[in-house]
């Protein structure tokens, strides 16, 4: 405790340098955390999964003439999870086939919302992993039935229990008067799939022949598969998933495919565009906290000329090196606290302008799984900011102390700042390349002229629309499958 008053006395003699340590690692340990969760939540995509490492999807490549037509796509054909199922019933444990994310507009009352959803079974959540927070997923079995997600379920019905509640939809023109019979967690954005906010059962396509079935469905869908073994099973299943499939495709659709299964997990790194933003926000990131921690210890190190004479006279009235190595740890540590009390007041303070240059929220850049990324920074800075510095100079002999170990140290200072500017010109470095690639794609050329071009997204089921087309004198198609 006497060791902690003094350092804080310390602190407030030296206040000026004190102040420059503490302004500078808070604006350090802002970029560099930031910078390094980003890398984390790229990192910890589909993690939300229950067992993640047993979750495979089937990748398809379509063969025309023997010729692979395209790269390998997660897109698939219906029938494909059901049967990789039945043929390798030793190696999987369940497999769900779903469609892909679409829009639609959900109905209560009179208000509209218009979210995402996909269709599925009741084998969705047992083999993807998600959590079911009430309801029985084998009530996808029957049309029109939704499981919604958990903020969507709250922001349709309250706090009211969302389970046997009717939920107007409009689904490609198709109204549809869905019975909701539960609710899951809600997904978060670092999942490699389209992210959706409810479920429609399966039995719904059939019902309002919202494509065609079977082997011609083509290939709008998605099949997981959750193996029991992981890696072994997937190896034994993409030994003979070809031979297999091929066996209950009908010869008369005179069509190839080639199959195997992929961990989930790795779809998204897979990107060239992600392992290039993984790598820049990496050395962008190590170099800014390598900076301000060399900053730091310069700092330190230009104070101890002034510092020394008291490192003697604590060493003459009995201090050990621990002692001494003590004191200016718990100053380390006292500094990049405050410093980190200061970063959180940025992030609360500017929280909307870092959202939106992060691209995520600040609540998914900091989960209980991403943590290791913040500590880790402040790990490192505590270590070669606080416990190296701290242990070389409670080393220095009580009889160089005062004049001759200064004098003959100088060298350190040019050293460190040697380093420090190879590190802040590293950091000019990559800003100068990601601005001319920001330069590039802004100002490439894009093969047409998109001044003047505007989009437009509607339904064309809605009233209001309908009567706009026929103003404009367009043909409107009530169904379209």
């Amino acid at each position: 405790m006497k060791q902690f008053h003094y350092t804080i006395q310390t602190l407030i003699r030296d206040r000026r340098s004190c102040v420059i340590k503490v302004i500078s690692l808070s604006l350090g340990l802002l970029v560099s955390i930031i910078l390094f969760s980003r890398v984390a939540f790229e990192l910890s995509y589909d993690n939300c999964f229950q067992d993640v490492d047993n979750l495979y999807i089937v990748k398809t490549e379509w063969i025309k003439d023997g010729v692979i037509k395209g790269n390998a796509g997660s897109y698939t054909l219906i029938p494909i999870a059901s049967t990789v199922a039945e043929e390798f019933p030793k190696e999987v444990e369940s497999a769900v086939c779903s469609s892909i994310s679409f829009e639609a507009i959900f109905k209560i009352g009179n208000r509209k919302m218009n979210k995402s959803f996909i269709l599925s079974d009741s084998l969705y959540f047992r083999t993807m992993g998600i959590e079911v927070i009430s309801g029985n997923p084998n009530d996808l079995t029957n049309p029109d039935v939704l499981f919604l997600s958990q903020s969507v379920a709250r922001e349709a019905f309250g706090e009211e229990n969302p389970i046997g509640k009717t939920l107007h939809m409009m689904v490609w023109g198709t109204p549809v008067e869905a019975l909701v019979k539960g609710v899951f967690a809600d997904l978060p954005y670092n999942v490699s799939l389209e992210r959706h906010e409810a479920v429609l059962s399966f039995a719904s396509h059939s019902k309002y022949g919202w494509g065609r079935p079977g082997w011609t469905s083509g290939g709008n869908y998605n099949a997981f598969i959750r193996l029991k073994d992981g890696e072994r099973s997937a190896d034994v299943i993409n030994t003979d998933i070809d031979k297999v499939i091929a066996k209950h495709i009908p010869s008369d659709m005179n069509m190839h495919l080639h199959m195997f299964v992929v961990p989930l997990r790795t779809i998204h790194l897979e990107h060239s565009d992600v392992k290039r933003t993984i790598l820049i926000l990496s050395l962008l990131g190590f170099a800014i906290l390598f900076a301000a921690t060399m900053n730091y210890v310069l700092i330190f190190v230009s104070s101890l000329s002034q510092r020394a004479k008291g490192i003697g006279i604590h060493k003459c009235n009995g201090a050990s090196d621990k002692a001494i190595f003590s004191m200016f740890i718990y100053e380390t540590a006292l500094i990049i606290g405050v410093s980190l009390v200061l970063m959180i007041i940025f992030l609360f303070q500017f929280q909307e302008k870092i959202e939106e240059l992060a691209e995520v929220s600040l609540s998914s850049l900091f989960t209980w799984h991403n943590l290791w990324a913040p500590l880790s920074v402040v790990t490192f800075l505590f270590v070669i900011g606080g416990i190296l510095p701290g242990k070389v100079f409670s080393l220095i002999p009580v009889t160089q102390v005062f004049h001759p170990y200064i004098k003959k140290n100088r060298g350190w200072k040019r050293i460190l700042l040697f380093i420090e500017f190879a590190g802040v010109a590293f950091i000019f470095g990559l800003m100068c390349v990601a601005y001319l690639q920001c330069h590039y794609i802004i100002n490439r050329d894009m093969g047409y002229q998109p001044k003047g071009v505007a989009s437009c997204k509607h339904d064309f089921a809605e009233p209001a629309v309908q009567l706009l087309l026929r103003r404009l004198g367009l043909p409107w198609v009530p169904d379209v499958i």
